[in-house]
């Protein structure tokens, strides 16, 4: 018996049998299926992922003429719990999430923890002012703000288009 049917999956059916006929092809699809769901999902229902699991924050990064814009998607965190630097011209922004929530209700007390941080690190471009860079912070979007320098900021020259 492989070892992977001895580990329980989270899409797991415990009426299914233990052993499947390899021939049958409905059978097999039902093990790729479970198969990827199980990749897909990397156990997450385990107890021993809920104290280190990391997240990214979504970013949008944009740009204009005179500026970079960089949000970034940090919901549930204070500016408290984020981090945010230059080094070697990487710009670096961290955090750390910690939840508890604490039940106590006629006989029994009940108390969760969870805890999770991120990093994401972006190359800075050669043209930004590393000293004038601005961020905020506000219901869980950071913005950051990184002006150009004064020669790298361009003006639009509109060109007519003729026709023929």
């Amino acid at each position: 018996m492989p070892i992977r049917d001895l580990i329980p999956s989270v899409f797991s059916n415990r009426n299914a049998p233990a052993h499947r006929s390899s021939k049958d092809p409905i059978d097999q699809l039902y093990r790729d299926m479970n198969r990827l769901f199980d990749d897909f999902l990397g156990h997450s229902n385990l107890p021993w992922r809920a104290s280190t699991e990391c997240f990214e924050p979504c970013l949008d990064i944009r740009e204009n003429d005179k500026e970079y814009i960089i949000e970034a998607e940090i919901p549930g965190m204070d500016k408290k719990d984020v981090d945010l630097a230059i080094n070697n011209d990487v710009l670096t922004i961290r955090g750390e999430k910690k939840s508890e929530t604490e039940d106590k209700k006629g006989n029994y007390y009940r108390i969760e923890r969870s805890f999770g941080h991120f990093s994401r690190d972006i190359p800075l471009p050669d043209d930004v002012q590393r000293d004038k860079i601005n961020a905020k912070f506000k219901n869980g979007l950071l913005k950051i703000e990184l002006p150009k320098k004064p020669e790298a900021q361009r003006s639009v020259k509109r060109i007519d288009i003729q026709s023929e």
